[in-house]
């Protein structure tokens, strides 16, 4: 039976000759040169991987946390090189008066004019935008300071759009309604149709009011042109309206609504029956209608009524009927 000193050292019976030994010690020593090497090479990919994790880290970080310099970047007549992005910040603050564009915003709407300083605007500078913006040129672009890079405060500039809105919707307030149909008023009372006429007889009046055409104008349309007007550079904002007309006036709609028809007299062929005349009363629509042709919008127009004889009588019918 074969037995074992040491771990290297294999003491054999009579079953196994010295060849079959010496070829077992060198295999075991093989499989363990071979496992000691897989253990140095698992041992240097995690030192190696552990060491490239370590360096982006320390890269990303100094990203991430921005503790690191702003190269070569200015604002306005303001450098900002050499200083972390918190004392950027710091810095265009106590400057951020001085930096903020004093352009006026325009707004036209027709013949008015609306002027909207950046007080009323209640514009702000984004300093930490601006320092962010610096800092990652550095970073990104221009690691070793040598590109120049010049911001513009316009680029960094937001406006208060509570503030604005309620501007822009008081402005267009008077170019922003229904047009105004044309509307007719009788004053006064009818006469007595079943009596004849008197020198005393007074008729009514009617006043009418000329249709008026209004501008409808979208203020939260103007709002979003506003919003990216100093980005571009466009001071003047022309504000888009729709004209609204109301209808034509028409003195024969007026007619039919306030007045009454005169009644021709008439016999009915197949009965024979008499249909009487009657008086009518208003006015005599072609003449009124061409006042509403050539009045003005909102114009106030002013017609008395009257009696209106019809055609034909009941007297004018009879007699010539044998």
């Amino acid at each position: 039976m074969a037995s074992w000193k040491k771990k290297s050292q294999y003491i054999p019976e009579s079953d196994l000759n010295e060849f079959e030994h010496q070829q077992l010690v060198h295999d075991r020593k093989t499989r363990k040169k071979r496992n000691i090497l897989r253990f140095i090479i698992w041992i240097s990919c995690f030192v190696l991987t552990a060491a490239l994790l370590l360096i982006a880290g320390i890269y990303y970080a100094d990203n991430w946390l921005q503790t690191g310099y702003i190269h070569n970047v200015s604002i306005g007549n303001i450098s900002l090189s050499g200083l972390t992005v918190s004392e950027a910040t710091a810095l265009l603050d106590a400057h951020k008066d001085t930096l903020l564009p004093k352009n006026d915003l325009i707004v036209r709407i027709l013949d008015k004019t609306l002027v909207l300083t950046y007080l009323d605007t209640k514009a702000r500078l984004e300093t930490s935008a601006i320092a962010n913006s610096a800092y990652l040129h550095g970073r990104n672009n221009n690691r070793d300071g040598d590109d120049l890079l010049v911001l513009d405060p316009l680029d960094f500039v937001s406006i208060d759009a509570s503030s604005v809105r309620a501007l822009l919707k008081a402005f267009v307030q008077p170019f922003n309604g229904r047009p105004i149909e044309t509307s007719a008023t009788l004053v006064g009372e009818r006469p007595d149709f079943t009596q004849e006429p008197t020198a005393e007889e007074t008729n009514q009046i009617l006043t009418i009011t000329v249709g008026s055409s209004k501008y409808l104008c979208d203020p939260e349309t103007i709002f979003r042109t506003l919003q990216t007007a100093h980005r571009t550079r466009t001071f003047v904002i022309v504000g888009e309206t729709k004209l609204m007309e109301p209808d034509p006036p028409s003195a024969a709609m007026i007619f039919h609504e306030f007045c009454v028809y005169p009644v021709n007299a008439a016999i009915d062929p197949d009965t024979g029956i008499l249909t009487e005349s009657s008086v009518g009363y208003g006015f005599i629509i072609r003449d009124v209608q061409k006042l509403l042709d050539e009045a003005e919008e909102g114009e106030v127009i002013t017609v008395p009524l009257m009696r209106l004889e019809p055609s034909i009588t009941t007297d004018m019918l009879i007699g010539t009927k044998p």
